[in-house]
C-alpha cells in the first residue's frame, strides 16, 4: 500500500515540509523537504490506520495546509482452499484361489489424520464397509473368500459414511 501526498507547488528551498502522518496518534510516517510529491509505503496486518497529509514547519507547526483523512484497512488474506480430495483404489490380485488372502488399498492424495474424515473400503453393491482408517493417506485390507466375486471401492467422507469428498472407481476380486 502507497500512501502519496502531492502539494500544488515544490516545498524545496521554502523552509516547509509536506508530512504524511496520523491524525489520531499524531506519528509521522514519512516527511519529504524537496519536491511536490511526498510518498510513503507499508504493510500492516488486521487493522485500519488513518493518514493525513500537510504542509508545515518540519516540527509540524505553523501548517500551511491540510488533506482530508484517507483510512487504509488491512485484513488477514482468506485461507487457502483446501485442495480437493482424490482416492485410488488397488488388489494385489483380481483372481485368487479359494481362501488366498487378497489385499485391497486405498490411497488418498492427502492424510486424513486430524481433518473429521476416513479413508473407507466398502462394498459398493451392499454399502459394506470392510475397514475404515481414520489417520494417514492409505488404507489396507486383506480378505480371502470361497467361490464369490465381490467389488471393492474407496471413498472419503465423514466415518458414518455421508459427506464425500472423494471416491475412487471399483476393483473386482475373483476368488474360485
Amino acid at each position: 500500500m502507497t500512501i502519496t501526498a502531492t502539494a500544488d507547488r515544490s516545498v524545496s528551498g521554502s523552509g516547509y515540509v509536506i508530512q504524511i502522518f496520523n491524525p489520531d496518534t499524531g506519528f509521522v510516517h514519512k516527511q519529504c523537504s524537496t519536491g511536490a510529491v511526498c510518498a510513503v509505503s507499508g504493510a500492516r496486518q488486521d487493522t485500519t490506520a488513518r493518514y493525513q497529509a500537510r504542509i508545515s514547519q518540519p516540527d509540524g507547526s505553523n501548517v500551511q495546509a491540510r488533506s482530508g483523512t484517507v483510512s487504509v484497512t488491512w485484513q488477514a488474506p482468506p485461507p487457502p482452499p483446501a485442495p480437493n480430495w482424490n482416492v485410488s483404489i488397488s488388489s494385489s490380485q483380481s483372481t485368487a484361489a479359494n481362501g488366498e488372502l487378497v489385499k485391497i488399498t486405498a490411497t488418498a492424495n492427502r492424510s486424513v489424520t486430524g481433518t473429521g474424515y476416513v479413508i473407507q473400503i466398502f462394498n459398493p453393491d451392499t454399502g459394506f464397509v470392510h475397514k475404515q482408517c481414520a489417520t494417514g493417506s492409505v488404507c489396507s485390507v486383506r480378505g480371502a473368500r470361497q467361490d464369490v466375486t465381490v467389488r471393492y471401492q474407496a471413498r472419503i467422507s465423514l466415518p458414518d459414511g455421508s459427506n464425500v469428498q472423494a471416491k475412487s472407481g471399483t476393483v473386482t476380486v475373483t476368488w474360485q
